[in-house]
């Protein structure tokens, strides 16, 4: 009697915790579900934006960007300010020429960086 008491103590002591370990990882897979849920509803929302931005693209300047996008790890166009390249991090010293024909190139076609060939847009 002396040595089951302790052990049966013991083991109302662990099964307690265990509920409790229990209760939290119920309420962590509700949060987790419902994280899930809101997370899939702005993709949705986001593959429907991009849809509808896609459609004001031309085809061929569509799937020139897809192809571009694949082969250069999911990033096509960058960002360009001064005299760098936001998708190569090159900071090339673009001379005054270079950097209004890009802008001239810009309006007319898509113009890109010299270095990665990425679809450059000046900020």
């Amino acid at each position: 009697m002396d040595v089951l008491e302790p052990l049966q103590a013991t083991v109302e002591e662990i099964s307690s915790k265990g509920r409790a370990v229990n209760a939290a990882l119920g309420q962590a897979r509700l949060a987790l579900e419902a994280a899930h849920k809101q997370i899939e509803a702005e993709l949705n929302m986001q593959v429907e934006l991009r849809s509808t931005l896609a459609a004001a693209v031309a085809p061929a300047q569509l799937s020139e960007y897809d192809r571009m996008r694949k082969n250069m790890g999911g990033v096509a166009v960058a960002r360009f300010s001064g005299s760098q390249c936001h998708g190569c991090d090159l900071n090339r010293h673009w001379g005054g020429a270079e950097i209004e024909q890009l802008r001239a190139q810009s309006a007319q076609s898509l113009g890109r960086c010299e270095d990665c060939g990425r679809i450059v847009v000046e900020s």
